[in-house]
Parts: structure tokens; C-alpha cells; sequence
């Protein structure tokens, strides 16, 4: 098949589609051309101009190509353009790009080392800019500073490893941050001070190991800040000064130890908070009761061995509170004190062994509880007296025993899972106040007889059918 020659015309009129036509230079394109479509070519070099008389031209896309430019090199665009797209090309010096009224400038997948603080000086209304997946290390001070229109700037997957004072000066429009993906090692103080706008910071997947006070400082808007997957050893106790309007927080999976106090003090509107993936052992009530809004709290894969009196006092919004995965030995009996909002508790996977007397009676609108994987041996009369809304109960992989009538009050409950347990046997009637249960997994214990009429109430046609009423690997369902 003929391949078209360079000054080919291939569509006529307001939109121009030369998409994959295995270009290697660029083709004759009609002037009144509204849309310009050049993607996935092998176009390698760009005539000085070429297209600056495209004077209706709105859109060009150039990706997938082999665009690269050379040093002290000028970008010449229509005057009308508002979009362009140079993504996935082989760029690795920025020319001076001259584009007035561009609005969207993608430069994701290339090989850029260098932001040169010149590059942008020209393009005085950007609103969205695209740097990701490139190589970039540094980006000089003063970059942006005519970037007063620039509403999201993406910056991860590079190799940035130092924030420097004025990088986002001019910043003052953007909503949205993205320096995830680098090797940020460091922050300096008041680096965002200017980004009175920004809504959404995101440094996840960096190398950041502490946290100073005035890091943040200016980011009065910020709602969510991402800093999870670091290498965060330390907090200081002001390090999210300044950030009054958070509303989600991720520190996960870092080297966090200990909570100073009042850290989270500035953050009485926020209601995510991620901690899990840490090394935290051991929590004050201090450290969360500043909290007043938090809704959703994940502690889990920590290294928490106690649960405190009034350890969540002040967490009087929160819904759902994850602590599984540590090495919580005891719990204190007003440890979930002020928890009245809570609807999910999850505490599987600790070592736990014993469950004071109504320790979950402050739960009453819990619907699922998870206490699997646990050492909790005995279930007692009042082990879960106040769960009156209770829907799901994991109690599965102990080494629990049933004695007396641990599920009275729970006629709500749905689910009930009790297998890979200690149970050798329990009073006919135990199940009786569960007349709404759909589920109940009885296998793998010890139980080798059951009374006819356990489950009367239940399942009683399906007991009919089996005559030795053996229980040690059925589930019953």
C-alpha cells in the first residue's frame, strides 16, 4: 500500500484526521482547519511556524509520535488554540512554547529532565498542565509564575527529589496538585505558601521522612492530602498547621512510631484519617480527641497492644473504626466510650483473649462487628449486650466457647460466623432469639451432638433429614 507523501491533504474542512497514516513529517494542512488530529504517526521534526496559520485552529493533537526539539528552540501556535496534546513523544528539552490562549497542555509520557522557568512564560492561561511520566528532576523556582489561570498541575512519576521555596509561586487558581510517584525526600517550609486555591495535594509514593512544622503553611483550602507510602518516621506536633479545612488525611504505610500530642489538633473538620501500615503502638486519647468530625478512622496493621479508657471519647461522628491487624492484648472496658455512631468495628486478627462485660454496649448503632482471628475464649451473657442493631458478627478462627446466652438482644442479626472455634456444645435455646438470622456457620469445632430442636426455629426441616445431628464440618445456611 503507498504511503501518503508529506503534503498530502487527508480530510478537508473543519476537522483534520491524520491518525495513523504512518507520517514521518508533517502534511498540508487546510487553513480554515478547526481540529487537528496527528496522533500515532512517526512524525520526527516540526517545521519552524508550521502552523501558525491555522488561524481557526482550536485543538491539535501531535502524541505518539517521535516529536523532539532542540535547545533555544521556539513552539510557534495559532493564536486560537486551546488544547494541545504532545504526549507520548520522544521530548526531552521543553521549547519556549509561544500559545497565548492554550488552556490544556499535555506533555505526559517523555523524556523531560529539566522545567526551565522560561518555558511556560508565554502561555499566560493555562488552566490544566500535564508533566507526569517524565524524567523530570528539577523545576526551577518561578516556574509558574504567570500561571495565575492554572487550575491542575500533574507532576508524578519523575524523579523529584527536593521542594524548593518558590516553585508553585503564581499558583494562585490551582485546584489540584499531583507530586505523587517521585523521590521527594524533603519539604521546605512555606514551599505552597501562595496556593490559597489548592483543594487536593497528593505526595503519595514518595521518599519523605519527616514532617516539620510550616511544611504545609498557606494551604488554607486543602481538603485532601495525600502522604501515604513514604518513609515517615517522625510528626512534629505543628505539622499540619495551617491545613484548618482538611477533610481527608492518608499517612498509611509508613514508619510512623508514636503520635505526638495534639498533632491533629488543627484538623477538627477533618473525617478520613489513614494510619493503617505503621508501626504505631500505642495511642492516647490525646492524640485523637481533637477529631470532633472524623467519620472514618483506619488503624490497622499497626503495632497496638492496649486499648485505654476514653481512648475515642471525642469521636462523636465516627462510623466506622478499623484495628485489626495489630497486637491488641487487652481492652479496657470504656475503651469505645463516645462511640455511639459507630457502625462498623472491625478487630480481627489480634491477640485479644478476653472481652470485658458490655465493652460494646457504647455501639449501639453498630451493624458489623468483626472479632475473628482473635483469642477471645469465652462468650459470655453480656459480651454483646447493647448491639441492638447488630446485622453482621464475626466470631470465626478463635478459640471461643459458648457459655449461658451471649446472643440475647441480637434480633437484628443476619450473619453470625462461629467456625474454626472451641465449641463443644451450648444450650438448646441459645439461637432462639435470632429469628431473622440467614447465616450461621457452625463448622469446623467440636461439637459432636446437638438437642433436636436447637433449631427448630431455624432450620428444622433440614436437622429432620440428618439422623446424627453432627455439627463438626456443617453449615448451616
Amino acid at each position: 500500500m503507498p504511503q501518503p507523501s508529506a503534503l498530502q491533504s487527508v480530510d478537508v474542512g473543519p476537522s483534520f484526521d491524520g491518525s495513523r497514516r504512518s507520517f514521518t513529517e508533517m502534511p498540508q494542512i487546510p487553513l480554515e482547519t478547526v481540529s487537528v488530529d496527528l496522533s500515532y504517526n512517526e512524525i520526527t521534526p516540526i517545521p519552524y511556524g508550521i502552523f501558525t496559520n491555522l488561524y481557526q485552529c482550536i485543538t491539535l493533537d501531535l502524541s505518539h509520535n517521535r516529536i523532539n526539539f532542540h535547545s533555544d528552540e521556539q513552539f510557534l501556535l495559532p493564536g486560537t488554540l486551546q488544547q494541545l496534546d504532545l504526549s507520548f513523544n520522544n521530548i526531552d528539552y521543553l521549547p519556549v512554547v509561544v500559545c497565548p490562549d492554550c488552556t490544556e497542555l499535555n506533555l505526559a509520557k517523555n523524556r523531560i529532565s529539566l522545567v526551565d522557568n522560561s518555558v511556560f512564560y508565554t502561555i499566560g492561561r493555562l488552566q490544566v498542565l500535564n508533566l507526569s511520566f517524565n524524567n523530570i528532576t528539577t523545576i526551577q523556582t518561578f516556574t509558574f509564575t504567570t500561571q495565575n489561570y492554572l487550575q491542575k498541575l500533574l507532576i508524578d512519576h519523575n524523579d523529584i527529589t527536593a521542594l524548593l521555596d518558590n516553585t508553585f509561586t503564581g499558583l494562585t487558581s490551582c485546584t489540584e496538585l499531583n507530586l505523587g510517584y517521585n523521590r521527594i525526600s524533603r519539604i521546605e517550609n512555606n514551599v505552597f505558601s501562595g496556593m490559597i486555591a489548592l483543594k487536593t495535594l497528593h505526595m503519595n509514593m514518595n521518599s519523605v521522612q519527616n514532617l516539620n512544622a510550616g511544611g504545609f503553611q498557606g494551604l488554607d483550602q486543602c481538603t485532601f492530602l495525600f502522604l501515604n507510602s513514604n518513609e515517615i518516621s517522625m510528626l512534629q506536633s505543628a505539622a499540619f498547621v495551617g491545613l484548618g479545612e482538611l477533610q481527608g488525611l492518608s499517612l498509611a504505610n509508613n514508619e510512623i512510631t508514636s503520635l505526638p500530642s495534639g498533632v491533629f489538633r488543627p484538623l477538627s473538620l477533618c473525617k478520613e484519617l489513614d494510619l493503617s501500615y505503621n508501626n504505631i503502638n500505642a495511642l492516647d486519647k490525646d492524640d485523637l480527641g481533637k477529631l470532633i468530625s472524623l467519620e472514618k478512622l483506619w488503624l490497622h496493621h499497626n503495632r497496638i497492644t492496649h486499648l485505654g479508657a476514653d481512648l475515642f471519647e471525642g469521636l462523636l461522628q465516627c462510623s466506622y473504626l478499623n484495628l485489626s491487624f495489630n497486637i491488641i492484648h487487652t481492652i479496657n472496658e470504656n475503651a469505645f466510650q463516645g462511640l455511639n455512631n459507630v457502625v462498623s468495628l472491625d478487630l480481627h486478627h489480634n491477640p485479644v483473649s478476653y472481652l470485658p462485660p458490655n465493652v460494646f454496649s457504647p455501639l449501639r448503632n453498630c451493624t458489623d462487628l468483626f472479632i475473628g482471628n482473635t483469642k477471645v475464649a469465652n462468650l459470655a451473657n453480656d459480651t454483646f449486650h447493647g448491639l441492638y442493631h447488630l446485622k453482621i458478627l464475626d466470631l470465626s478462627n478463635s478459640k471461643a466457647t459458648i457459655h449461658g446466652y451471649p446472643f440475647v438482644g441480637l434480633s437484628n442479626l443476619l450473619n453470625l460466623y462461629l467456625q474454626n472455634n472451641s465449641i463443644s456444645s451450648f444450650s438448646p435455646d441459645v439461637f432462639n432469639s435470632l429469628g431473622g438470622l440467614l447465616w450461621l456457620d457452625l463448622s469446623k469445632n467440636a461439637i459432636e451432638n446437638v438437642t433436636i430442636g436447637s433449631f427448630c426455629w431455624l432450620v428444622e426441616t433440614e436437622f429432620q433429614q440428618s439422623k446424627t445431628m453432627h455439627l463438626k464440618d456443617l453449615k448451616i445456611y
